[in-house]
């Protein structure tokens, strides 16, 4: 997407076709999915241009470093208590693996468990990183003044909440499926079977009793709530710094719940997407935050694009 070959949205349809190719030849896409041609359809055709023409000029995004944090199950936010409840896993495979023994079981059966490295201080975590990669040499120049900030499910929890609470550090945010209203989780039942890592980062998790020996901390839930924080900054109509987008058959109804409270705060219409051509069929899915990438990222390109303008 960032191309200057790639003169009209047809270019750039076919340009992610053949990357998807490629992508397929090496075993980069799961077996079942879309093939590359409707793939590409579905993050062009039906998303990014669905409104116009494949012949419309195409104007290439800025050009992006794209740093991808793990926020492991910790919502990006910082523990109430200040606990540690894990030692550090010693697995250095993939970030969801760990080894037997470093689970922690919370629940009265024995096969629920929460997985290590799930808590801790994950806002601190993110601002050291972002303060680590601001010092580093190569990206002290122009090319990382202008910072967005987006993610999926509780990845637009935390980019909409992060970049509400420090505006001054990002100027684009954009949020998929997120849960813009943590407000709305206040079922400990369900918390504690499905969420248990919210119960501990949001409130105190008592491990192997029943859901209503647990709490949360109200104030915690409400400092760091994004639609708090968007009244507390007194927006009351959609910046233009700021996307959301939600599907039509999202599992959760807190985000839908949530992305619906937004809209209202905001003075929005529906900005919820409805079942296309191969996008998952608009649920919580990889499929359908992929069809979506590219709206994504021109919408942080366009953002940057025009504080480059007002400068």
């Amino acid at each position: 997407m960032v191309d200057s070959k790639n003169q009209t949205y047809g270019d750039l349809e076919k340009s992610l076709e053949e990357r998807l190719r490629e992508l397929l030849k090496y075993g980069g896409l799961d077996r079942g999915d879309y093939t590359p041609k409707e793939i590409a359809q579905s993050i062009v055709s039906h998303n990014l241009h669905s409104k116009g023409n494949l012949s419309d000029s195409f104007h290439p995004l800025q050009k992006m470093v794209i740093v991808l944090p793990d926020g492991d199950n910790g919502f990006y936010t910082d523990e109430h208590e200040g606990r540690r409840l894990f030692p550090e896993t010693k697995d250095q495979k993939a970030c969801d693996d760990f080894n037997p023994g470093e689970a922690f079981n919370y629940s009265l059966f024995p096969f629920l468990s929460m997985k290590p490295g799930a808590l801790g201080r994950h806002e601190s975590y993110f601002l050291e990183l972002l303060q680590y990669i601001d010092s580093r040499p190569p990206y002290q120049e122009r090319v990382l003044r202008r910072k967005g900030l987006g993610g999926i499910s509780m990845g637009g929890f935390g980019a909409m909440k992060l970049g509400l609470k420090y505006p001054h550090l990002f100027q684009s945010v954009s949020s998929q499926s997120g849960l813009l209203d943590i407000g709305l989780l206040k079922n400990k039942w369900m918390l504690k079977m499905i969420l248990p890592e919210f119960l501990e980062v949001f409130g105190h998790l008592d491990p192997k009793k029943l859901p209503s020996s647990s709490s949360l901390d109200l104030k915690h839930i409400d400092a760091n709530n994004p639609l708090t924080l968007m009244k507390k900054r007194g927006i009351s109509q959609l910046p233009q710094w700021i996307y959301f987008d939600y599907g039509e058959r999202e599992e959760f109804s807190w985000i839908v719940g949530g992305n619906q409270n937004f809209e209202e705060i905001l003075k929005e219409r529906s900005h919820q997407i409805p079942v296309q051509p191969f996008n998952g069929k608009a649920g919580h899915n990889y499929q359908f935050w992929r069809s979506r990438s590219g709206n994504i990222l021109k919408h942080h390109s366009d953002v940057f694009r025009q504080s480059l303008l007002e400068k």
